[in-house]
């Protein structure tokens, strides 16, 4: 797969850091081009393989003529879209800033690899919560996308938008729909290491409402396996989800983690409850059983990879 060219967008954040690490271990001789504007959440520090076919260029990806020159100078044959805002809560309350990054961002990288006329693969990476929420049973890549909040409906736009180029300027796509994910360098501004960091540091974990809302929980190597997989073996215009059903309400989440961090005290004011999000889906679920068909398989259960996780935030405290 060295032969491969890839440009992936948002590669110093969470999910592509870790896809671009485990791609060059994997491909040492691979050119990997990692386009970022380094948000606060994303950090060069993230990348810890070394390659000299790596190269990071900090731009906009809703610079099109740059994303257009990019793919020309590097002849690359595969586009690995990551880059997004996804904070649920900050789009309550800035929600055109995530329309300028998930859906002009991605309308731009689409006109470039529209204009470039070689491109080989446009992998997409969204969420289940284009869904919306789902009391019973599992979405599956056909179902009614519902979104109920503004980031979900900013994916979901970007998705028309990638289907639509595929449909009429034949841009070979890819679409992969994942749970929530969670593991090593991801931004302390998500559930688990938000509570880590929280606790680390001897402050309380705020849980939003009741803290019932159930969320399934997918390790970050899993998820990048199952990049891997739909971005070498996937079908073209189809779309896959990836996840688990490992199903916990957000208090679960934080008692498991209290446990792990101070295993002989009590759960006992280590939460403060603080208001709801505007609106907050009760429950997330996708049937996984498409990209099984392409060979997927979780391979990491939840507690180890909490475990593991918890202890990675231990070693890097104060990263943060």
């Amino acid at each position: 797969m060295s032969s491969l060219r890839l440009l992936v967008t948002g590669g110093c954040g969470f999910i592509g850091s870790n896809f671009i690490n485990s791609w060059l271990t994997k491909y040492p001789d691979a050119v990997v081009i990692n386009v970022d504007r380094l948000d606060p959440c994303a950090s060069v520090q993230n990348i810890t393989v070394t390659s000299k076919q790596y190269t990071l260029v900090v731009a906009d990806i809703t610079n099109t003529q740059l994303m257009l020159n990019l793919l020309r100078q590097f002849e690359i044959t595969h586009i690995v879209h990551f880059a997004a805002q996804t904070h649920v809560d900050h789009s309550f309350g800035n929600s055109l800033s995530f329309t300028q990054s998930n859906i002009v961002g991605t309308h731009s990288l689409l006109e470039a690899a529209r204009c470039y006329g070689k491109l080989q693969r446009f992998f997409h990476m969204s969420t289940d919560e284009v869904y919306g929420e789902i009391k019973e049973g599992s979405f599956t890549e056909t179902s009614l996308l519902s979104p109920s909040n503004p980031y979900a409906a900013t994916k979901a736009g970007a998705e028309f938008l990638v289907k639509s180029y595929g449909a009429s300027f034949k841009v070979p796509f890819v679409i992969l729909r994942g749970n929530n994910v969670y593991g090593p360098h991801q931004y302390p501004e998500k559930v688990i290491p938000a509570f880590t960091m929280a606790l680390l540091k001897g402050e309380p974990m705020k849980i939003q409402g009741t803290g019932q809302a159930l969320r399934m929980f997918i390790h970050v190597q899993d998820v990048v396996e199952g990049v891997e997989c739909v971005l070498l073996y996937g079908e073209t215009t189809q779309t896959y989800n990836i996840g688990c059903q490992d199903q916990y309400s957000v208090i679960e989440i934080a008692k498991k983690i209290y446990t792990l961090i101070n295993p002989f005290q009590q759960f006992d004011n280590s939460i403060q409850y603080v208001e709801d999000r505007l609106f907050n889906d009760c429950r997330y679920s996708v049937d996984t059983k498409k990209i099984e068909q392409l060979g997927w398989r979780k391979k990491i259960g939840f507690e180890e990879g909490l475990q593991s996780t918890v202890q990675w935030y231990r070693d890097h405290v104060n990263d943060f």
